[in-house]
């Protein structure tokens, strides 16, 4: 009948666990690494284990009370896990010292916190050390903590080193994008810059000075003049030839026309008939 007691505590503890949710990231980071990140070599049989997730539930039922200033719930819970003890130890349970030591442990990271409240702690903790065992039990769950512990800050120096090493490789990365653009940027203005100075030199200057001299000589000179006005009469000369053979065209077509007309050939035939008189009357 007692360790029907025990298991359907510790089922009504593990459901409330599973609800809470307003624990400290302190407390909980404490409690997960004393239940569930204890090294390989830190070994708890399967009573202990079932012993620490009993021990665990109460723990959270009280640091949800503590949290809210309830002393008298506080109170009433401490007196639930002493109660437990004694009924671990009444039933020679193996976890009796794993459950005792996780009381322990969270009873002295708490210890603040129960004195603000005024809870007396003296009869669960005279409870606990009656549990035999228990001091070796503390002691493991304290190697199994800093094992825990040294395997998280391995972990979140590991990640740390990771993102820095992204952080890095990006900034690496944007300075050598801007190291690049710069220098395109700065060989484009040298480059601006070296035109700019040759246009401002005297040799430039003289330069352009004396090519628009010599393009105005071209210009002005005989051989240009002269080649231009044979390029005009040339022009004439081609626009007049075009103008006569058109012309030329125009009246063959003409001419043509004329001789196939029906007028033209009936002056012929007409011309032909008064000859053929002509001739019959003087008796040609």
């Amino acid at each position: 009948m007692k360790k029907y007691f025990i298991f359907a505590f510790a089922f009504s503890a593990v459901a409330f666990t599973a609800c809470k949710s307003d624990k400290t990231e302190a407390e909980k980071a404490e409690i997960d690494s004393i239940l569930s990140h204890a090294p390989e070599e830190i070994v708890f049989t399967q009573e202990e284990e079932i012993a620490k997730a009993l021990a665990e539930g109460m723990t959270d039922e009280i640091a949800v009370k503590l949290e809210n200033g309830d002393a008298a719930a506080v109170t009433d819970l401490v007196n639930q896990a002493n109660a437990q003890i004694a009924i671990m130890l009444e039933e020679g349970e193996e976890g009796a010292p794993a459950y005792a030591a996780q009381i322990m442990t969270f009873l002295k990271t708490n210890k603040d916190k129960f004195a603000e409240l005024s809870v007396d702690l003296d009869n669960l903790k005279e409870r606990i050390s009656e549990v035999p065992g228990v001091d070796e039990a503390i002691g493991k769950a304290q190697e199994a903590l800093k094992a825990a512990k040294e395997k998280t800050a391995d972990a979140t120096a590991k990640l740390k080193d990771s993102e820095v090493m992204a952080k890095a490789k990006e900034k690496a990365a944007e300075l050598k994008e801007k190291a690049k653009s710069v220098k395109v940027d700065e060989i484009k203005q040298k480059a601006q810059d070296k035109i700019q100075e040759v246009k401002n030199s005297e040799e430039y200057q003289e330069a352009a000075e004396r090519a628009a001299e010599l393009k105005e000589q071209v210009e002005n000179s005989d051989l240009v003049q002269e080649a231009k006005e044979k390029a005009a009469e040339l022009k004439e000369k081609t626009e007049q030839s075009e103008a006569v053979q058109e012309a030329k065209e125009k009246a063959a077509e003409l001419k043509e026309k004329v001789k196939n007309s029906e007028t033209v050939n009936e002056a012929k035939e007409k011309a032909a008939e008064a000859a053929e008189a002509l001739k019959n009357r003087h008796g040609f």
